[in-house]
C-alpha cells in the first residue's frame, strides 16, 4: 500500500483510520515526510508509525496512542498532545515550538536534541527513561508559566534527586570531612608515636586516645566520600544553582533542570554516604555538646 493511500486514509480522521487499521492489521507505517498540517487526530492508534521529517504542525494528537512512534526531525509546532499516550515515542531533532504536551505519558520518550519553545507541560508524566538531553528552548519561551512545575515525576525521583542532595552538597561538608580526618590521622599517629618512645616509661600506663575519636574518623571518612562523590557526579548546573535560582533569577526553563537533576548515576550512593557521615557527625557533636552542658550545669550547682 502505498504512502500516499494511507495518508488519505488518516485524512478521514481517527474513527475510520482505527477502523482501517485493524482491519488489515497494519503495523508497519511510514509516512516520513508526509504533509498533515492542522490535521484531526484525536484518538488515532498511531503505535508505531514512522513520521520522521514529517510536516504535522497545528495537528491535533489529543488522547492518541503514539507509542514509540518516530517523530525524528518532524515539524510539529503548535500541535496538541493532550492526554496522549508517548511511551517510547521519538522526538530527537523535532521542532515542537508550542507544542501542547498536558496530561500527556511521556514515559521513555526521547527528546534529545528537540526545539521546545512555548510548549506547556502542565500535568504531563515522565520518568528516569525519557531523555531531555541538549533540548532547546527559544528566548521567548515563558518559564514561569508552561506548566513544568506539575510535571507528575516517579516516587523515586521525587523522594531523591540531585536538587535534594544540594541541600547537603552546598555545605562545605568537603573541606569539614577533609579537616576531621586529617586531624583524627594525626592524633592517631601522634598518640601511637608518644606510646612507642621513650616518653612512655614516665606514665603508669599507655596515653589512651581520646574518647569517640575513632568515630569522628568514621564519620570523616564517610562525608569526604559523599562530597566527592557529589562534586563528581551531581550536574554543574545543579551544583551551581537552586531551582528557584535557575527558574526564577535566570528566566530558565525548569524543565532543563529537572532533567540533570533526576540523573541516577552515583545518585543513591552519593546521598547514602553523606547521609550516614553526617548523622554519625551529628551525633557525635550533641553528644560533646550534652556532656559539655551537663559539666557546666554541676559547675553551676556546687
Amino acid at each position: 500500500m502505498s504512502a500516499a493511500e494511507i495518508e488519505a486514509q488518516l485524512r478521514k480522521g481517527a474513527t475510520e483510520w482505527n477502523r482501517w487499521r485493524e482491519k488489515y492489521q497494519l503495523t508497519t507505517i511510514d509516512l516520513s515526510g508526509t504533509t498533515l498540517e492542522n490535521a484531526d487526530l484525536r484518538g488515532a492508534n498511531l503505535i508505531g508509525v514512522n513520521f520522521s521529517g514529517a510536516d504535522l504542525s497545528g495537528t491535533r494528537f489529543d488522547r492518541a496512542i503514539m507509542s514509540d512512534t518516530n517523530f525524528v526531525s518532524a515539524r510539529l509546532r503548535g500541535a496538541y498532545f493532550i492526554d496522549a499516550n508517548l511511551n517510547n515515542a521519538v522526538f530527537v531533532r523535532a521542532d515542537l515550538t508550542g507544542a501542547e504536551l498536558s496530561r500527556s505519558d511521556l514515559r521513555g520518550a526521547d527528546f534529545r536534541e528537540a526545539e521546545l519553545g512555548g510548549s506547556t507541560w502542565s500535568g504531563a508524566t515522565i520518568s528516569r527513561k525519557t531523555r531531555l538531553h541538549r533540548i532547546r528552548f527559544d528566548p521567548s519561551h515563558r518559564s514561569f508559566s508552561d506548566g513544568s512545575d506539575t510535571i507528575h515525576l516517579p516516587r523515586r525521583d521525587r523522594i531523591l534527586n540531585w536538587a535534594l542532595i544540594r541541600i547537603a552538597g552546598a555545605l562545605p561538608l568537603f573541606e569539614v570531612s577533609y579537616l576531621g580526618l586529617t586531624g583524627a590521622i594525626l592524633m592517631i599517629t601522634g598518640v601511637g608515636y608518644l606510646n612507642g618512645s621513650a616518653l612512655a616509661e614516665q606514665f603508669d600506663r599507655p596515653v589512651a586516645l581520646p574518647d569517640r575519636l575513632l568515630w569522628l574518623l568514621l564519620s570523616s571518612f564517610l562525608l569526604l566520600i559523599g562530597s566527592s562523590m557529589y562534586r563528581l557526579a551531581c550536574p554543574p548546573r545543579v551544583q551551581e544553582f537552586s531551582e528557584t535560582q535557575w527558574v526564577e533569577q535566570h528566566g530558565r526553563p525548569r524543565i532543563q533542570y529537572l532533567a540533570e537533576s533526576t540523573i541516577r548515576k552515583w545518585q543513591k550512593s552519593t546521598a547514602l554516604f553523606m547521609f550516614s557521615g553526617g548523622v554519625l557527625g551529628l551525633g557525635l557533636l550533641f553528644e560533646r555538646v550534652w556532656v559539655a552542658m551537663s559539666y557546666v550545669i554541676a559547675e553551676l550547682q556546687r
